[in-house]
């Protein structure tokens, strides 16, 4: 009886674990589609608008940068393309606040998003501060920019 009883546990146990693979193959599907779906529909736009907003903070630093399915971004170099984490906090804050940036554009193309930061320009050089400063009080105009500092310097006024 007890072995029956182990048995039959052992059963119940398997038909659980069967049924929870079942349910996790079934959403890793529903997953893979989703991104599928988010590279067909929005991966063009977000490039497009990235390369836009790189151009206006660092045209000459960005130029070459490329974002695959992830929103990983990379720059070709050398022959080589190399990940954001080869490049300074300044640059890979450059970096991924024009992907943030390029993401709200295509998801919400037919109605500008807000858009809320916290302290983004903090690792910048004076240069790029006095851009993206720009670019900030430009892309005000037309949405909600909620902006964190805790930087003298880098309040936008």
């Amino acid at each position: 009886p007890d072995i029956s009883a182990r048995l039959e546990a052992g059963r119940q146990r398997l038909a659980y674990c069967e049924y929870r693979l079942a349910v996790i193959t079934t959403a890793m599907s529903a997953m893979e589609k989703a991104k599928e779906n988010l590279s067909s529909r929005y991966l063009s736009s977000i490039r497009e608008n990235f390369k836009h907003y790189a151009s206006i903070i660092a045209p000459l630093l960005l130029d070459g940068c490329s974002i695959d399915s992830s929103l990983n971004v990379g720059k070709e170099e050398s022959g080589h393309l190399k990940s954001s984490e080869y490049y300074s906090m300044g640059t890979r804050d450059m970096m991924s606040l024009s992907v943030c940036l390029a993401l709200a554009d295509a998801l919400f193309a037919s109605e500008p998003c807000f858009i809320i930061l916290d302290d983004p320009l903090v690792n910048l050089d004076n240069e790029r501060l006095d851009n993206m400063k720009g670019l900030l009080k430009d892309l005000s105009k037309n949405r909600q920019i909620i902006y964190f500092t805790c930087h003298e310097s880098r309040v936008i006024e």
